[in-house]
Protein backbone atom coordinates (compact mmCIF):
# COMPACT_ATOMS: atom_id res chain seq x y z
CA UNK A 1 0.00 0.00 0.00
CA UNK A 2 1.32 3.44 -0.90
CA UNK A 3 0.41 6.48 1.16
CA UNK A 4 1.13 10.04 0.12
CA UNK A 5 -0.07 13.57 0.41
CA UNK A 6 -0.93 15.13 -2.95
CA UNK A 7 1.18 18.04 -4.09
CA UNK A 8 -0.39 21.04 -5.73
CA UNK A 9 0.98 20.39 -9.21
CA UNK A 10 -0.01 23.79 -10.57
CA UNK A 11 1.75 25.60 -7.73
CA UNK A 12 4.87 23.47 -8.21
CA UNK A 13 4.89 24.10 -11.95
CA UNK A 14 4.39 27.85 -11.40
CA UNK A 15 7.24 27.98 -8.87
CA UNK A 16 9.61 26.11 -11.20
CA UNK A 17 8.71 28.38 -14.09
CA UNK A 18 9.21 31.51 -11.98
CA UNK A 19 12.64 30.40 -10.73
CA UNK A 20 13.70 29.48 -14.28
CA UNK A 21 12.58 32.87 -15.63
CA UNK A 22 14.64 34.62 -12.96
CA UNK A 23 17.73 32.44 -13.48
CA UNK A 24 17.60 32.99 -17.24
CA UNK A 25 17.65 36.75 -16.69
CA UNK A 26 14.13 37.61 -17.81
CA UNK A 27 13.12 38.98 -14.39
CA UNK A 28 15.04 40.78 -11.64
CA UNK A 29 15.76 39.87 -8.00
CA UNK A 30 13.03 42.02 -6.41
CA UNK A 31 10.49 40.27 -8.68
CA UNK A 32 11.53 36.72 -7.73
CA UNK A 33 11.72 37.72 -4.06
CA UNK A 34 8.07 38.77 -4.17
CA UNK A 35 7.05 35.70 -6.17
CA UNK A 36 8.54 33.14 -3.77
CA UNK A 37 7.47 34.91 -0.56
CA UNK A 38 5.62 32.35 1.52
CA UNK A 39 7.04 29.43 -0.47
CA UNK A 40 10.70 29.78 0.49
CA UNK A 41 11.23 26.17 1.54
CA UNK A 42 9.64 24.83 -1.64
CA UNK A 43 11.72 27.30 -3.67
CA UNK A 44 14.95 26.05 -2.04
CA UNK A 45 14.03 22.48 -2.93
CA UNK A 46 13.20 23.47 -6.52
CA UNK A 47 16.42 25.45 -6.84
CA UNK A 48 18.63 22.67 -5.48
CA UNK A 49 16.97 19.75 -7.26
CA UNK A 50 16.10 21.27 -10.62
CA UNK A 51 18.43 24.15 -11.39
CA UNK A 52 21.88 22.86 -10.48
CA UNK A 53 23.17 23.82 -13.93
CA UNK A 54 22.93 27.46 -12.82
CA UNK A 55 24.87 26.91 -9.57
CA UNK A 56 27.88 28.94 -10.67
CA UNK A 57 25.86 32.01 -11.56
CA UNK A 58 25.49 35.09 -9.40
CA UNK A 59 21.71 34.89 -9.74
CA UNK A 60 21.58 31.31 -8.41
CA UNK A 61 23.86 32.07 -5.46
CA UNK A 62 22.00 35.28 -4.57
CA UNK A 63 18.61 33.57 -4.67
CA UNK A 64 19.84 30.57 -2.67
CA UNK A 65 21.39 32.82 -0.01
CA UNK A 66 18.21 34.86 0.28
CA UNK A 67 16.01 31.75 0.49
CA UNK A 68 18.24 30.12 3.10
CA UNK A 69 18.12 33.25 5.24
CA UNK A 70 14.33 33.34 4.95
CA UNK A 71 14.01 29.66 5.84
CA UNK A 72 16.35 30.04 8.81
CA UNK A 73 14.22 32.85 10.20
CA UNK A 74 10.84 31.16 9.68
CA UNK A 75 8.93 28.74 11.94
CA UNK A 76 9.07 25.01 11.23
CA UNK A 77 6.64 23.55 8.69
CA UNK A 78 5.25 20.09 8.22
CA UNK A 79 7.01 18.09 5.51
CA UNK A 80 5.17 15.25 3.81
CA UNK A 81 7.12 12.32 2.41
CA UNK A 82 5.75 9.64 0.12
CA UNK A 83 6.44 6.13 1.37
CA UNK A 84 5.30 2.59 0.77
CA UNK A 85 4.84 -0.21 3.22
CA UNK A 86 5.92 -3.75 2.47
CA UNK A 87 3.11 -6.30 2.39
Amino acid sequence: MTAFTPVDVDKDRWLRHSVRVYLEGEKNFPWISRVVRGSEKAAVIVLLTTFGRFNRTVRYRRLLKSLRESVTNSPAQTVYVMHSSAS
